[in-house]
């Protein structure tokens, strides 16, 4: 109920904002002669008025924006005219900026795969392996020189997220841990010299006679067998 006469009041008090903002014609045109001395003086000036309202009202129109069209801001307008400075449509810009970007990518994979085979080789790991096993397990290979001096030598990192909540580890420590199911195939294979080869390999072996065959039996001179049975005694001339 008391909304309601909240109601009642605002609609009431609105009312007579209103008549009062619209006084009496009469009255307003009387002041407005005696004003101006004359009825006619009076409407020369209201006239003069009404044409300056029109003149303002026409210019304003004017600059209103058409249909389609945009306005800019002082700041975007500074923007709009830099771009057209460069002289290019929007898709030759398009497709410059598509270009940077496939170079940047590949540039980025040609360090990464450059990092993850001096990793490799410092721990004696395959590349392909640690590369698909990053990816895999979703961490990223660094080289750092750890130590001073002459002590001073390039360790291999294992590195799981960014920033300050990234985690590192000893490549092999990682790899102990996390990857240990994959160590087999990890590792790179020793050649005997000191050095590993990433690839199975081995030297011809010379040719074998088929399984199951003995070696043929030397055959001896028949005379030198009688020879032989003679000097035993196991053998009597007739």
């Amino acid at each position: 109920m008391a909304d309601d006469e909240t109601k009642e009041g605002d609609k009431d008090t609105t009312t007579d904002a209103a008549k009062n903002d619209r006084r009496d014609i009469d009255s307003v045109v009387s002041e407005i002669v005696s004003k101006y001395g004359s009825e006619r003086a009076a409407l020369r000036v209201l006239a003069d008025q009404q044409l300056d309202y029109r003149r303002e009202i026409r210019d304003a129109k004017g600059k209103l924006p058409k249909a389609g069209e945009v306005v800019l801001s002082a700041d975007d307008a500074k923007t709009w005219e830099a771009f057209r400075a460069l002289g290019k449509t929007p898709k030759q810009i398009g497709e410059s900026i598509a270009a940077v970007d496939a170079l940047t990518t590949e540039n980025t994979s040609l360090k990464v795969e450059k990092v993850i085979a001096e990793a490799a080789g410092l721990v004696n790991y395959k590349p392909s392996v640690l590369t698909e096993l990053a990816k895999l397990k979703g961490f990223r290979v660094e080289v750092r020189e750890d130590g001073k001096g002459d002590e001073k030598k390039k360790v291999a990192y294992a590195v799981k997220g960014e920033g300050d909540e990234a985690e590192e580890s000893e490549l092999t420590a990682f790899a102990a841990d996390s990857l240990a199911d994959f160590l087999p195939a990890l590792a790179a294979e020793p050649t005997g010299n000191g050095k590993t080869i990433t690839a199975s390999s081995s030297a011809p072996l010379p040719p074998q006679p088929p399984r199951g065959t003995a070696p043929a039996p030397k055959v001896k001179d028949v005379a030198a067998l009688v020879a032989e049975k003679r000097a035993t005694g196991a053998y009597s001339q007739i």
